[in-house]
């Protein structure tokens, strides 16, 4: 997907490869959502972060402090793909504001914090940019506790190579070799501004931090706003200056620029990215409640996610990703970032589907791979045989409304309700797809709870 934010909306929103919106990111609990962030998890869950305003007598911390003034907080929030927040951290729990450098404390109006990204680490912990703070915070998603925190007033570690110290940085991130890269902005920094892309390898038991690489362009740079690196593939990396030009520049590890690009003077661009997928999935399925035997064909094309899960018990997600499956040749097209070449299951979600996975045994992707997965073909393409044969296509169960892997009363009992109410629309309660909750839905559902239809797995 391609995910943009809107301002006018305030809300993140995700396109496919057509540029239709197949689904929307936003916060929970009624806090508004900020434009610096949005983390796709491999679950399919979210990172967000909102920008929390709140009233604080300054003239307490501060000689000449507003009494009135705003302070603007910062709060993270992982959402799953219902929009449920499932992890929320307040800043206002854990930072100081007078913490912050080169900020005018007796302003209207204080940027505290001004958290620009969000990277979930390799042991399920997060680590915060707080640009404000010159500080990288790593948080427990199990407490909400502080793990560590690198850089800014609270340094916990020794810089054991790097005399230069980071400042109002952005885009902290958690790469493959297991070390930690960041844009730094250089704002402040004298006697010569200049920005960089640096990693660093982080020793996190005995608190030091070694300078692994560093890019600093010659003549100077400095991006004094936004910016982002990447490390690449082939072992280059994509630096976006930010709020400046060149827009971004791929180095080698020697430090050789092999990409230059610009957009026009004064038009900036917040990050850059280099789409390197590992492999892409092709799936066909059809919905049974969808599912036109006469024409052969989906009554309409529709979102669905399919699942990357470990070959071994449990099972887990290791990547997930969305699609549109078309409406006449049944088939999504699906692009995954975060495996290895290896054997797994995988499983498909539609909105008012039963979760349906892939044969016993797995399949063997390698990576930059194209691969087709057909379902409609034979029961056997399911685990369990979990299809059901309607014309001459194999379909995925219809009618699990509240996706709890069961199709039963519960789910009879919610469309009958949205029928006696007339609901139409874009609703899960259409399980045929006609756009109309009504008896039809029911009877799709109602004939699949009698049969005690429920998901089956390795």
């Amino acid at each position: 997907m391609i995910t943009y934010f809107s301002f006018s909306k305030g809300k993140y929103y995700a396109e496919d490869s057509d540029f239709n919106i197949v689904d929307s990111f936003y916060c929970g609990n009624g806090y508004s959502t900020d434009n610096h962030e949005l983390k796709i998890l491999n679950s399919g869950n979210a990172l967000l972060m909102s920008y929390d305003r709140q009233p604080v007598d300054m003239s307490l911390l501060v000689a000449g402090g507003n009494p009135n003034a705003t302070v603007i907080g910062l709060i993270i929030q992982e959402i799953d793909v219902n929009k449920n927040v499932v992890f929320q951290w307040r800043s206002w729990d854990h930072y100081e504001i007078l913490d912050a450098y080169h900020v005018n404390f007796t302003l209207a109006t204080v940027d505290a914090v001004h958290g620009n990204s969000i990277e979930l680490d390799n042991d399920g912990t997060l680590l915060i940019s707080a640009r404000h703070l010159n500080e990288v915070t790593k948080i427990s998603r199990q407490t909400g506790e502080m793990v560590w925190r690198m850089g800014g007033v609270n340094n916990e570690f020794t810089f054991l190579n790097d005399t230069i110290p980071f400042i109002y940085q952005h885009d902290v991130r958690r790469i493959a070799n297991g070390n930690i890269t960041l844009y730094d902005n250089g704002n402040f920094r004298t006697p010569v501004l200049f920005s960089r892309a640096v990693e660093y390898q982080v020793d996190e038991v005995n608190k030091t931090v070694n300078l692994i690489w560093q890019y600093r362009n010659n003549p100077d740079i400095h991006g004094p706003n936004r910016g982002s690196v990447q490390r690449l593939k082939n072992g280059n990396t994509l630096i976006g200056w930010g709020g400046t030009n060149p827009t971004l520049s791929e180095v080698t590890p020697a430090g050789n620029v092999v990409l230059e690009m610009s957009l026009p003077q004064s038009v900036y661009s917040y990050r850059a990215f280099r789409d390197e997928a590992t492999f892409t999935l092709n799936v066909k399925l059809a919905i049974e409640g969808f599912y036109n035997s006469q024409s052969n064909t989906l009554n309409m094309k529709d979102t669905v996610r399919a699942y990357i899960r470990s070959s071994n018990t449990p099972y887990n997600i290791i990547d997930s990703a969305k699609s549109i499956v078309d409406s006449v040749n049944m088939t999504g097209n699906f692009q995954y970032y975060n495996i290895s070449a290896g054997t797994y299951y995988i499983s498909t979600k539609h909105r008012n589907g039963l979760e349906t996975w892939s044969k016993a045994g797995g399949e063997s992707f390698t990576s930059g791979g194209v691969y087709l997965y057909d379902f409609t073909v034979s029961d056997l393409s399911a685990f369990g045989n979990n299809l059901m044969l309607k014309g001459s296509k194999y379909c995925i169960y219809s009618g699990d409304i509240n996706q709890d892997e069961n199709i039963d009363l519960t789910d009879v009992i919610t469309i009958a309700n949205d029928a006696a109410s007339f609901v139409t629309g874009y609703v899960n309660t259409d399980v045929n797809g006609d756009n109309i909750s009504d008896l039809t839905d029911v009877l799709i559902t109602f004939n699949n709870s009698s049969g005690f239809v429920s998901v089956i797995r390795p």
